[in-house]
């Protein structure tokens, strides 16, 4: 409903019909408002797909990604989901009802902090992975950052994060629930500062 300040024949602001009634630096301007012909197109509709599994997406990765995005995020003056998404929308396509993630290309953490070098996995029992990992040769980093791993059964849509360990320890290692087994595990790793700087994320691998 459009308000009109000076009468019938004077400025407003609204809507009347086609017409947008605003106020623009101090003067009344009027603007004509069209509606899309379809807003509704196969395009606009895969967008709207793509954008909702990675907001999904976020859900389930949320404890790694809210610590690995934080610098970034306010760097930027936004929301570590808003990050989050704009990393990770171009890893996932939507075909129908069928939802397809490239897990090796997510980015869970990114920031200026020194990474690490992750070695391959192993598992330790039936219930833990235990991880080592170096600093990188062209860029050490100080011994009293943190390393995290962050594990995703996408089977089960659940993800368990690791406690920090310090850089000095040389290896990390995440429990994973008994109710993993059998599953498909993603596994990821970034170094951490214990504040709000982190360096990129690594996908250390898929365990089976």
């Amino acid at each position: 409903m459009a308000k009109s300040n000076y009468g019938i024949v004077g400025a407003f602001n609204g809507t009347v019909g086609p017409v947008v009634g605003y106020d623009w630096k101090g003067r009344n301007c009027m603007r004509g408002r069209v509606a899309p012909s379809n807003p509704r197109t196969e395009r606009q509709q895969r967008g709207r797909s793509v954008f909702g599994a990675t907001a999904h997406l976020w859900g389930l990765m949320r404890r790694a990604a809210e610590i690995g995005l934080r610098g970034e995020a306010r760097a930027e003056g936004v929301e570590e989901i808003n990050l989050f998404v704009r990393y990770n929308r171009q890893c996932i396509s939507v075909e129908g009802a069928e939802v397809r993630i490239d897990y090796a290309r997510l980015r869970l953490a990114e920031g200026n902090l020194a990474g690490v070098q992750f070695a391959a996995p192993a598992r330790v029992g039936e219930r833990s992975v235990e991880v080592g990992f170096s600093q990188l040769a062209e860029r050490a980093g100080s011994m009293d950052d943190y390393v995290l791993l962050f594990a995703y059964a996408a089977g089960l849509e659940e993800g368990q994060l690791s406690q920090p360990v310090e850089r000095r320890a040389s290896q990390v290692e995440i429990p994973l629930p008994s109710h993993w087994s059998g599953q498909q595990v993603q596994l990821y790793g970034f170094a951490w500062d214990g504040d709000c700087e982190a360096s990129p994320s690594v996908f250390i691998g898929t365990l089976v």
